[in-house]
């Protein structure tokens, strides 16, 4: 895959921004955040038998495990002679090999398992900037998905073909959480937001993160943990403070959610007030944890390690 060239530029996802487009540096940029996907076989609240996926030097994130979970698909960095790219691969579990989902010339991002069909969705960036949902297929060629929708910086399928977008704003604030129904209409739900999106499995209940003042100065603009009830069009936002530093979140079973935070994970059951520590990653990794992803048996953990001196 090739990089389109423009007087634009793709910055690197950093912390709690998504991807964006800003203006190409004039000066030599410094480098940019490490990011490595790691594997590990899980059993017991422990890991063991951790490896690095990537060889290379730069982004590779967002995990995610096919239904079946004989794949590990993530956000790889291609690197050529012209520049670099962002392109989905694909990580076989039974033999290692590593490949491309879809061999464009555009930089895609967030590769999620479509519902009831073939293939994935991902975040596109298009040649001009902007950023829609496409479905990429091995052997088909990618194709845009919802066409009228623009801005999309993550995305998270619901249980009617339903969808929680996080949409991107013309200011950090201005990003905003958009509820869309299966009939295509849009109901934004909130702004001054995280990136995490995860449903609750077996309900019509999508989870996000919206940033919230505390009284502790140093932990100003902590995310917290809202919801949204689609059958009872109930908001409930607000309601919970993730652990200082999370930002990602998926649900293990439909009685427990995860977040990472540092190099740990912790776990929070509905109703409670408080979460609490689930899974160490400390022996495999050494920086912090953002993103990860869970086997559909539960017996491997896919998992990001940003380095410390990337912090």
């Amino acid at each position: 895959a090739l990089l389109l060239q423009s007087p634009m530029v793709m910055a690197a996802e950093t912390k709690d921004k998504p991807a964006t487009l800003v203006p190409a540096p004039v000066s030599t940029p410094t480098p940019p955040p490490q990011y490595n996907l790691l594997l590990a076989t899980l059993s017991g609240q422990k890991i063991s038998q951790w490896r690095q996926i990537n060889q290379q030097v730069g982004y590779f994130n967002q995990p995610e495990f096919s239904r079946d979970g004989s794949t590990l698909y993530y956000t790889a960095q291609q690197q050529s002679v012209s520049g670099s790219q962002m392109d989905i691969a694909s990580y076989q579990l039974a033999t290692g090999h590593i490949g491309l989902v879809a061999n464009t010339e555009l930089s895609e991002y967030s590769p999620t398992v479509l519902p009831n069909q073939q293939g994935l969705s991902a975040v596109v960036v298009e040649a001009d900037g902007q950023q829609r949902l496409w479905q990429l297929q091995p052997d088909q060629q990618p194709k845009v998905l919802i066409p009228e929708l623009y801005g999309v910086g993550y995305h998270a399928w619901g249980p009617q073909q339903d969808l929680l977008i996080f949409q991107l704003g013309k200011t950090e604030a201005e990003h905003q959480i958009v509820y869309r129904h299966p009939t295509g209409q849009l109901k934004v739900l909130a702004q001054n937001i995280g990136r995490g999106l995860a449903w609750q499995p077996g309900q019509p209940i999508g989870y996000f993160t919206e940033r919230t003042k505390t009284e502790d100065p140093k932990s100003a603009d902590r995310l917290a943990l809202s919801w949204y009830n689609v059958s009872k069009d109930q908001l409930s936002q607000r309601q919970l403070l993730l652990p200082e530093g999370a930002q990602d979140i998926r649900w293990l079973s439909s009685k427990l959610l995860l977040t990472s935070a540092g190099n740990k994970i912790y776990s929070w059951q509905p109703a409670e007030p408080r979460w609490q520590l689930w899974l160490d990653l400390a022996p495999a990794c050494q920086g912090s944890v953002s993103r990860f992803a869970l086997s559909p048996d539960q017996a491997r953990i896919a998992f990001v390690c940003q380095l410390k001196e990337s912090l």
